[in-house]
């Protein structure tokens, strides 16, 4: 009896061992992994992992968490699921800046179909509305951006680039 050899045989375990290879893994809580300022076009960058992919809302969440107000009237931050904090450098220093309105956003649900929910997101938000009047020609600024997913993990905060305003 003849023996028959094919290489397609080793080709097998490679693609067995393959398809079992793990997924990449990532914590259940939001890690953002980079940002950026984009100054000249008004725009920020958020590049963050999810490893349960919970993150997002609804335009109407039903849950109460999720609500304008809390139930003693005080506003509720998680109303917003990105969290931006602006700040400006005077006499040298960065100091928060109020503003008389948030940056503060809220993203849409973005949870993967299928049995894989880990997420890897890259978020482009635009800040021309909100900026215009908080900046003059020889400003420093920063912002500080936090992200909440619908578990309310926090990731830790990441700070962007400063910006000299130059025109």
């Amino acid at each position: 009896m003849k023996k028959i050899f094919s290489p397609v045989f080793l080709l097998l375990p490679a693609l067995l061992w393959m398809a079992c290879e793990p997924e990449d893994s990532f914590p259940p809580e939001p890690v953002i992994n980079e940002i950026s300022l984009d100054f000249p076009e008004k725009l920020l960058v958020v590049n963050f992992t999810d490893g349960d992919g919970d993150y997002g809302l609804e335009p109407v969440e039903s849950d109460s968490i999720f609500e304008d107000s809390l139930f003693n009237g005080e506003p509720n931050r998680y109303i917003y699921n990105i969290w931006i904090d602006f700040f400006k450098k005077i006499e040298g220093e960065f100091q928060l800046i109020e503003t008389p309105s948030p940056f503060d956003g809220r993203l849409p649900n973005i949870t993967p179909q299928g049995q894989n929910k880990q997420l890897r997101v890259k978020v482009t938000y635009n800040l021309n509305g909100n900026i215009e009047d908080l900046v003059e020609v020889g400003d420093t600024i920063r912002f500080d951006v936090r992200i909440v997913d619908r578990s309310l993990n926090i990731s830790p905060i990441a700070t962007t680039n400063e910006v000299a305003i130059t025109n």
